[in-house]
């Protein structure tokens, strides 16, 4: 029974205490999470990845679990980066104001500006 017991306990050590931080970096781990990173278990990893980007989330869990994924994708100077597939996760380029429901754009106290859409479109 004891045995068991014993079997069935979680590793709490550090995942990635021994992964370099520019391998981290290359996952696309921002520099400002690279130490909690290091520090995370495999009891802290998923509330972790919560407030990572997602392609950083997608790589830690594929090395926790012994994998090794791909780093960032590189993309050429000459290309339009909304043409980049983490762009396309994040972005959705509208080509006309229609696509958008024909929104009203005002300036609030803060300055910056903000889209009202048009309740009879949607």
């Amino acid at each position: 029974m004891r045995n068991r017991l014993l079997s069935n306990r979680r590793d709490l050590s550090p995942l990635f205490a021994d992964t370099p931080d520019v391998e981290l970096l290359d996952y696309g781990v921002p520099p400002e999470w690279v130490e909690e990173v290091k520090l995370a278990t495999e009891e802290s990893l998923l509330e972790l990845t919560d407030h990572l980007p997602v392609e950083a989330a997608e790589a830690l869990l594929e090395l926790a679990t012994g994998g090794k994924p791909h780093g960032l994708v590189a993309v050429p100077a000459l290309v339009d980066p909304f043409e980049h597939p983490d762009a396309q996760r994040r972005f959705r380029v509208m080509n006309n104001v229609e696509e958008l429901g024909a929104p009203s754009i005002s300036l609030g106290r803060s300055g910056r500006s903000s889209f009202t859409p048009n309740s009879a479109s949607w």
